[in-house]
């Protein structure tokens, strides 16, 4: 249930809209994505995604890593390679 009322509990649920709205479009931020449209729904949500290949195709190894840790921790591998660790290069291949 994205919002809405829990009819069992009570609980009002409406404050997940925003947050998944939120997170849609940082998301499309981070990475190359365009939202073309979206809706969020009470119990699921519609959305029109372009991959814009074009910039994603621009991006090094090392920028594509920088995105990802934008949103995710990455491993230690990876942070080696964001942290500009001269060995790590060796390990690229492993991504």
């Amino acid at each position: 249930m994205i919002s809405s009322r829990s009819k069992e509990q009570g609980i009002n649920y409406d404050h997940r809209r925003g947050w998944v709205e939120s997170q849609l479009l940082k998301l499309a931020g981070v990475f190359a994505i365009d939202v073309a449209a979206y809706a969020v729904m009470s119990n699921h949500l519609h959305v029109v995604l372009s991959v814009d290949i074009y910039e994603s195709n621009r991006w090094t190894d090392k920028e594509a890593v920088e995105h990802w840790h934008l949103i995710f921790m990455g491993t230690e591998i990876t942070q080696k390679l964001n942290n500009q660790d001269t060995h790590s290069y060796s390990h690229l291949a492993l991504l």
